[in-house]
């Protein structure tokens, strides 16, 4: 009975210490771990359109991409020919150090493109069908890495500010796709 009792004080007295010691566990594991963390948090704000760094295995910055399914068998999605221009004007990637582009189209990982540029098909009256798309592809893998940075800033130092974090190597604070 009193080994019992020892065993129950003891159990008891031990708890009481670790609630008390808990928090402070807490914070010096918190400290440690963010103090060895690289990569920034991103929070998206969905007012905001996302910025996308990419970078191809050839230049294909004229011409239409579309989206492929997982399995490249077909067409997930494809801009109607208006959706190819942004204020009346042709939507390029934005170059930034070192061959990366900004994506001003929608870009992701399953994009593939056509063998139409954009100035020619912003005059097209209607969207090819889908076996037309299937068969003017060019590059059904062309992005050899893609970054998810945020949100797209429209202050006048954000271009800059990319080109910066690529020009000194520091793209491991981006959310790495590919």
């Amino acid at each position: 009975m009193f080994k019992a009792l020892h065993l129950f004080l003891f159990t008891i007295y031990s708890k009481k210490i670790m609630i008390k010691l808990f928090p402070y566990i807490l914070l010096v594991i918190t400290l440690t771990t963010c103090a060895t963390q690289k990569k920034t948090v991103i929070i998206p704000d969905p007012t905001k359109p996302p910025c996308i760094v990419y970078k191809t295995r050839s230049n294909y910055d004229s011409l239409v991409h579309i989206r492929l399914t997982e399995d490249k068998k077909h067409v997930a999605f494809y801009p109607a020919p208006v959706d190819v221009l942004y204020n009346g004007v042709l939507a390029y990637p934005t170059k930034l150090a070192k061959g990366y582009l900004l994506d001003n189209r929608g870009i992701n990982i399953n994009s593939a493109f056509i063998n139409i540029t954009l100035a020619e098909y912003s005059r097209l009256a209607q969207a090819p069908t889908e076996r037309e798309f299937l068969e003017r592809i060019v590059d059904a893998d062309p992005i050899t890495e893609i970054f998810y940075c945020g949100n797209k800033s429209y202050d006048i130092d954000f271009i800059t500010n990319l080109n910066t974090i690529i020009n000194n190597n520091r793209m491991d604070e981006w959310e790495k796709i590919k």
